[in-house]
């Protein structure tokens, strides 16, 4: 099997740059804001009563629970800490990199796609794989 090497561990978990962009966005807000929060020295029920969330909502996001978070969600509550967020947007280094949001994945180095993951069916809907090209020894 080949080894592939990834800038971060969100281009390797992730299907499209898109993905991987958004995770690595909530993942910078949860950290500065678990920070925010546990600063405060406060109890999680007055923590969470400052930002409008439930106490459970809170621990949540304390413990790092990234995929309960979107990234609305987290700017939401930044701004409810008293933080403020700046989007900084760049062109990215290789433009060759760059796939379609939708309708193509990398390639694995067993040679199928990371969504169809050789079931030959869609890992969302079990409809035939819109892959199969791409997956083509998967599904000989």
């Amino acid at each position: 099997m080949d080894v592939q090497m990834f800038d971060s561990v969100f281009d390797a978990l992730a299907d499209t740059p898109a993905e991987a962009a958004n995770m690595k966005a909530r993942s910078e807000l949860l950290s500065v804001l678990k920070a925010r929060i546990r600063s405060w020295e406060v109890s999680q029920e007055a923590a969470a009563g400052r930002l409008g969330i439930t106490r459970p909502r809170l621990n949540d996001l304390l413990q790092g629970k990234i995929a309960k978070f979107s990234l609305d969600a987290l700017v939401n509550l930044a701004t409810a800490s008293g933080l403020t967020v700046h989007v900084h947007v760049a062109e990215r280094l290789d433009p060759a990199a760059v796939t379609p949001a939708r309708g193509r994945t990398r390639r694995m180095a067993t040679g199928m796609s990371r969504r169809c993951e050789g079931r030959g069916g869609s890992s969302r809907r079990g409809t035939p794989c819109r892959y199969a090209a791409s997956c083509a020894p998967r599904h000989a």
